[in-house]
C-alpha cells in the first residue's frame, strides 16, 4: 500500500509537471500588415524577447512561432517602428506596424535579389516607377537620360525607334561590346542591333520593344563589386529592369493616353536661290570661266525651293495604354496592353509599337510559389538612309541647290543636278522593318524553411526582325536599275535557365547573414538571310520574287552558349560593419577552349559610421557610410569563332563551287578582363531629407582584343589577339533632396555630375590606329579612345585667304607627317538636374541633361562650307563671310581654297550643351468630384520634351553621332537626323 501511494504521488507530480509545461508553451500565429495601406509585410522579424529565438514572416505577411504563453514578442521591420506585444496566452496575434520615416530605407534590386540600401556596399543607382511616370518616355533609354550618375546616354539620331548609345563609366573595350547587359525580371535579354540594312546611327534597338509604363524599377550596377555576380557580361555595367506585379485586393484599372506633335528644333541657314546663283558665279570667276547665271537670271528667283521645308514636317505622336492589377490570397496578376505611334519629323520615317504584358504570381501553398511573365510586342519601323551617306533624304535636302524644283511641269518628280530629289526618296521608297518580340519566363520558389529558399527560372527571348527596302523607278537610283529591292530576315532565339539557393538569417538582433549560390545557362541561336535584286517589272510588284535579277543572296547562322556558376555572401554586424563577396565562374563558347572559363571575383566593404557611439551625440548626419569595392569583370562580346581556323565559300571558279581559308586560328584567344576599384561615401542630412553619394573608381581593362597584321606572304591579312590595355577613372556625385514636405506642398531636387577619363595604355607594338570613320578618329597610346587626328587649322591667312595648317615637323610642307591630335570627342563631365514639385493637386516635373567639354567633327559643314564643288552643293550663309581680298579678317576661307574640303580641325566644334529634356505640368482632379463616378484618380497633364538646348554648336543637334554606339567612330555629325521638340497632352485615369 505504501509502495502504491508513493507511485501514485510520483505519477500525479509528473502529470502536474507535464501539464504545467504544456500549458506554458503555445503556438502563436498571425499576420503583420502596414498601417499605411493595409498590405501584408513579408520579411518582418518576430523575436522572443530575451531569448534571441524567433522567425520571419512569409511573402503573405504570416508567421507562426511556439512560445511561452507569458512571453513578449518583438516585431521589427526596416522603415517601420518596432513594436512589442505580450502574448498573454493568445494564439493569434495580428499586428499593424507604423512607418518610421527616420528609419525608412529603400530596397534596392541587385543581381539575383535585393538589399536594403543602408546595407548596400556596391555602386548602384535605382530609378522607381513613380519617377518614370512623372514624365513622357517613348522608350526605356530616354527614361534614364540625365538621371543616373556615371551613365552617359546619347540620342545618336532623332529617328523614331532608333537605338540610343549607353555607356556606364566610359568604354572598357575597343572591338568588343560597349553596351551594358540588360536583365529583365532576372533574365538577361538580347539587346543588340540585329538590322542588316545599314542606317548607321539609326540602328534598331532591341530594348525599344519594352513598354516603359510596365516598369516598376530600374537599377544600374556600375562597379565590379555589384556587377561581378553577372561576371562575363558585366564589364560595361548591368541594367536590371523589374516589371510591375499585381497586389492582393480589388482589381485596379489604369488608363493612360497622350497625344502630341513634334517639330524640328533648328534648321540650317542655307543659301536661297539668289544667294546661290551669285555664289556659283563667284566660283566660275575664280576658275576663270564665264558666269553660269546672267543678270536677268540673278533677278529671277521664281524657283526658290526650300528643300529642308520640303522634307521636314510637324509630326504627331501618341500613346494609349490600359493596365489591370489585382488578385486574391492565392493568385495575383498584372496585365497591360499598349499602342505607341510616332511619326518622324522627316518624311518617310515613323515607328509604331503594339505591346502586351501578363505577369502572374500564384501561391500553391505556404512553401511553393510560381510566377510567370509574358511580354509580346510587334513594331513597325520606317526609316530612310541618312547618317553616314550622301544618298539619304536629309543629306540631299541640305545639299541640293534651291534653284531646282521638286516637280516638273507634269507634276512628276524632277531629278536634276548632282543630288537626288529628296522628296521622291522620302515619299516613294519603302524602308520597312517589322519586329516581333516575345519575352517569356517562368519560375518557382520553394521555401524549405523561413530562412532557406530555392528558386528555378526558365526564360525565352525570341526576336524576329524582317526588313524590306524597295527603291522604285520614280527615284533616280531606282530608275537606273529598274527598281532595287532588298529583303533581310534576322531571327535570334535565346534560352536562359537560372537556379539559386538562398539562405537568410538574422541572429540576436546583431548578425544579418545572406548566402546565395547558383548556376545559369544560356544558349543563343542566330539565323540571318539577305537578298538584293533589281530589274522589277512594275513598281506595284516590290518583293524579291518579282525581280528579274538577283544581285546577291546570303544566309548564315551561329550559336553561342555560356555556362556559369556563381555565389554571393553578405554579412552585416549590427547594421554597422558590412562585407559582400561575389564570385562567378563563366564559360563562353566565344573563347578558345584552353581559356574558356574565367573566375571573376568581387568584394566590397561597408562601414556605417552613423551606428558608432561617437556619432550618437551629433545632430548633423542621419546616415554616414563608407564603401570600398574591388572586382574583376569579363567581356566575351568579341565575335563568334574568332579563335577558329575558318573557311569561306562563294569562291567559285568555272561554275564550280570553291572555298578558301578565310581566318587563321588563335588557340590562345581569351577574355577581355576589366579590374575595378571603387570607393564611395553615402551621407544623409536632416533626418534623411538630403542624401548625398559620391564615388571614385578606377577600371583597367587588359587583354583587349585587336587585329594583329601579318606579312602578305602569309596569305592572311592578320588575326585577332589579346594585345592591349585601357583605363577609365572618374568621379561621380549625386544628391537627392526632399526640400519641402508638408500636407500641401512637396518639393524634391535631384542632381548628378560625373567625370570620366579614358586612356589607351598599350597597343600592338605601340602602333596607333588612325583614319577611323569620317572624323578621322584614332586610337593612340596614352590618349583617350577615339581622339580626332588630323591637320590643325590655324585660321585663315588674311593675305591669301587660305586655311593655314600647323607645320608640325617644320619642313616647310604640309604632309601626312603634320597630322596630330586636335580634339577629343569624350566629355570632360556630364550630368543632369531634375526636380519635382507638388502643390495640392498640381504637380510639376523638370528634367535636364548636360555635357561639357566634348568636341564634334561637323562633317556636314565639310560639304556645306567647302566652296570647292561648284554648283553641286548648296552652302550655308556662313560662306557669305568668306575671305574675298587681301586684308580681310575672317574665319571663313576663300573659294576653292586648298584645304577647304580636307578633314581638318577647321570643322571641329565645341559640342557642349545643356538640354531641357522634359517639363511636365499635371493636375489631379479632386477626389470628391471623381469618386462620384467610382474613380480613384484622374490626372491631366501637358508635357514638352527637348524644349530648350543651349549650345554653341552650329549643327542641327549636338547630341548626335552618325555611327551610333560604335566605340571608335565617335563625335561625328554627318547629316545626322536631329532630335525633335515634342509637345504632348495626356490623361491618366485609375479606377
Amino acid at each position: 500500500m505504501r509502495t502504491f501511494t508513493k507511485a501514485l504521488v510520483v505519477f500525479l507530480a509528473t502529470c502536474t509537471f507535464v501539464f504545467n509545461v504544456t500549458a506554458q508553451s503555445i503556438l502563436v500565429k498571425g499576420t503583420i500588415t502596414s498601417s499605411e495601406d493595409g498590405l501584408p509585410l513579408p520579411g518582418v522579424n518576430v523575436m522572443i524577447k530575451g531569448s534571441g529565438n524567433g522567425t520571419t514572416t512569409n511573402v503573405e505577411g504570416n508567421f507562426q512561432l511556439e512560445v511561452d504563453k507569458e512571453a513578449t514578442l518583438i516585431f521589427s521591420f526596416i522603415g517601420m517602428k518596432t513594436k512589442e506585444l505580450a502574448v498573454n496566452g493568445r494564439s493569434t496575434l495580428d499586428v499593424i506596424l507604423d512607418s518610421d520615416v527616420s528609419q525608412l530605407s529603400e530596397v534596392v534590386v541587385v543581381g539575383y535579389g535585393s538589399v536594403d540600401r543602408k546595407l548596400l556596399t556596391g555602386s548602384v543607382s535605382q530609378t522607381e516607377s513613380k519617377e518614370l511616370s512623372n514624365t513622357v518616355n517613348p522608350d526605356l533609354s530616354s527614361a534614364l537620360q540625365g538621371k543616373v550618375a556615371g551613365v552617359q546616354i546619347n540620342q545618336n539620331s532623332g529617328t523614331p525607334g532608333a537605338a540610343l548609345s549607353i555607356q556606364v563609366r566610359g568604354q572598357n573595350s575597343i572591338s568588343g561590346g560597349t553596351q551594358p547587359l540588360y536583365v529583365v525580371d532576372g533574365v538577361p535579354i538580347s539587346s543588340g542591333n540585329f538590322g542588316q540594312i545599314g542606317y548607321e546611327g539609326q540602328g534598331i534597338s532591341a530594348i525599344s520593344d519594352l513598354n516603359p509604363n510596365d516598369i516598376e524599377s530600374i537599377s544600374v550596377l556600375k562597379d565590379a563589386s555589384a556587377s561581378a555576380i553577372y561576371g562575363a557580361r558585366g564589364a560595361n555595367g548591368v541594367v536590371l529592369i523589374t516589371t510591375k506585379t499585381g497586389e492582393s485586393g480589388k482589381t485596379k484599372f489604369n488608363v493612360e493616353s497622350y497625344y502630341g506633335t513634334q517639330e524640328i528644333y533648328k534648321r540650317l541657314d542655307l543659301l536661297d536661290a539668289g544667294q546661290f546663283k551669285r555664289y556659283v558665279n563667284d566660283i566660275a570667276a575664280d576658275e576663270g570661266a564665264a558666269p553660269p547665271y546672267s543678270d536677268e537670271q540673278l533677278n529671277d528667283n521664281s524657283i526658290n525651293t526650300d528643300w529642308q521645308d520640303a522634307v521636314l514636317r510637324t509630326a504627331p505622336i501618341q500613346n494609349h495604354q490600359i493596365s489591370a492589377s489585382g488578385g486574391g490570397d492565392k493568385t495575383k496578376f498584372y496585365a497591360s496592353a499598349a499602342l505607341f505611334d510616332q511619326e518622324g519629323i522627316l518624311i518617310g520615317t515613323d515607328y509604331r509599337r503594339y505591346s502586351g504584358r501578363l505577369n502572374l504570381d500564384h501561391k500553391v501553398n505556404d512553401k511553393l510559389n510560381i510566377d510567370t511573365k509574358l511580354n509580346i510586342s510587334f513594331s513597325e519601323n520606317n526609316r530612310v538612309p541618312g547618317d553616314q551617306t550622301i544618298n539619304g533624304v536629309l543629306p540631299n535636302a541640305i545639299s541640293k541647290p534651291p534653284v531646282h524644283p521638286i516637280y516638273d511641269e507634269n507634276n512628276n518628280y524632277l531629278e536634276q543636278g548632282f543630288w537626288d530629289n529628296p522628296v521622291a526618296n522620302g515619299t516613294e521608297t519603302d524602308n520597312v522593318a517589322e519586329s516581333f518580340r516575345t519575352l517569356f519566363n517562368i519560375g518557382w520558389d520553394y521555401r524549405f524553411t523561413d530562412n532557406l529558399k530555392f528558386r528555378n527560372q526558365w526564360g525565352v527571348d525570341y526576336s524576329h526582325l524582317m526588313e524590306r527596302r524597295y527603291e522604285p523607278t520614280t527615284t533616280r537610283r531606282g530608275a537606273q536599275s529598274g527598281g532595287i529591292g532588298i529583303n533581310a530576315n534576322s531571327r535570334v532565339t535565346k534560352v536562359i535557365q537560372n537556379s539559386t539557393l538562398e539562405y537568410n538569417k538574422y541572429i540576436k538582433d546583431q548578425h544579418d547573414i545572406t548566402a546565395l549560390v547558383g548556376s545559369s545557362f544560356e544558349l543563343i541561336n542566330d539565323r540571318f538571310d539577305f537578298m538584293r535584286a533589281n530589274n522589277f517589272p512594275s513598281n506595284d510588284l516590290r518583293y524579291i520574287a518579282s525581280a528579274g535579277n538577283i544581285e546577291t543572296a546570303s544566309a548564315s547562322g551561329s550559336e553561342y552558349a555560356i555556362n556559369s556558376y556563381f555565389g554571393r555572401f553578405m554579412y552585416a554586424f549590427e547594421d554597422k560593419y558590412i562585407v559582400t563577396l561575389n564570385l562567378r565562374a563563366d564559360g563562353s563558347s566565344n573563347i578558345a577552349p584552353a581559356n574558356r572559363y574565367q573566375l571573376l571575383p568581387g568584394i566590397s566593404l561597408g562601414w556605417r559610421l552613423i551606428e558608432e557611439g561617437f556619432m550618437q551625440s551629433q545632430g548633423i548626419f542621419s546616415d554616414f557610410k563608407l564603401r570600398l569595392g574591388y572586382g574583376k569583370l569579363g567581356n566575351d562580346k568579341i565575335g563568334r569563332g574568332r579563335y577558329l581556323a575558318l573557311y569561306g565559300s562563294g569562291n567559285n571558279y568555272n561554275a564550280n563551287p570553291g572555298i578558301i581559308p578565310s581566318q587563321i586560328p588563335n588557340p590562345n584567344l581569351k577574355w577581355e578582363v576589366t579590374t575595378n576599384y571603387n570607393a564611395g561615401i553615402d551621407i544623409a542630412f536632416l533626418g534623411g531629407k538630403i542624401n548625398f553619394t559620391t564615388d571614385a573608381y578606377y577600371n583597367i581593362t587588359t587583354d583587349l582584343l585587336q587585329f594583329r597584321p601579318l606579312p602578305g606572304s602569309s596569305g592572311y591579312g592578320g588575326y585577332d589577339e589579346n594585345i592591349g590595355e585601357m583605363e577609365n577613372k572618374g568621379l561621380e556625385f549625386a544628391v537627392n533632396a526632399n526640400l519641402v514636405s508638408n500636407e500641401d506642398f512637396q518639393w524634391s531636387l535631384n542632381g548628378n555630375l560625373s567625370l570620366n577619363r579614358n586612356r589607351i595604355l598599350s597597343l600592338y607594338n605601340g602602333q596607333p590606329i588612325t583614319n577611323i570613320g569620317r572624323g578621322n578618329n584614332a586610337i593612340i597610346e596614352g590618349e583617350p579612345l577615339g581622339v580626332f587626328y588630323m591637320f590643325e587649322s590655324l585660321g585663315v591667312d588674311p593675305s591669301t585667304g587660305e586655311l593655314l595648317m600647323e607645320d608640325v615637323n617644320n619642313d616647310g610642307r604640309i604632309t601626312d607627317a603634320d597630322r596630330q591630335i586636335v580634339a577629343d570627342p569624350n566629355p570632360d563631365f556630364i550630368g543632369g538636374i531634375s526636380t519635382n514639385l507638388n502643390y495640392k493637386n498640381f504637380d510639376l516635373s523638370i528634367v535636364s541633361q548636360f555635357s561639357y567639354g566634348n568636341d564634334i567633327f561637323n562633317g556636314t559643314r565639310q560639304y556645306t562650307e567647302n566652296m570647292t564643288l561648284g554648283s553641286n552643293d548648296n552652302q550655308t550663309t556662313r560662306i557669305m563671310r568668306r575671305w574675298r581680298e587681301p586684308g580681310d579678317i575672317t574665319n571663313v576661307p576663300k573659294i576653292n581654297g586648298r584645304f577647304n574640303n580636307e578633314i581638318t580641325s577647321h570643322y571641329i566644334e565645341d559640342g557642349s550643351f545643356f538640354r531641357l529634356r522634359n517639363i511636365t505640368l499635371g493636375y489631379n482632379l479632386p477626389v470628391d468630384l471623381i469618386s462620384k463616378y467610382k474613380l480613384t484618380k484622374v490626372r491631366v497633364y501637358a508635357s514638352a520634351q527637348n524644349l530648350l538646348t543651349l549650345t554653341s554648336y552650329s549643327g542641327m543637334d549636338p547630341d548626335v553621332n552618325y555611327s551610333g554606339s560604335d566605340a571608335t567612330r565617335k563625335g561625328t555629325d554627318f547629316f545626322t537626323f536631329p532630335v525633335p521638340i515634342m509637345y504632348t497632352a495626356g490623361i491618366n485615369i485609375s479606377f
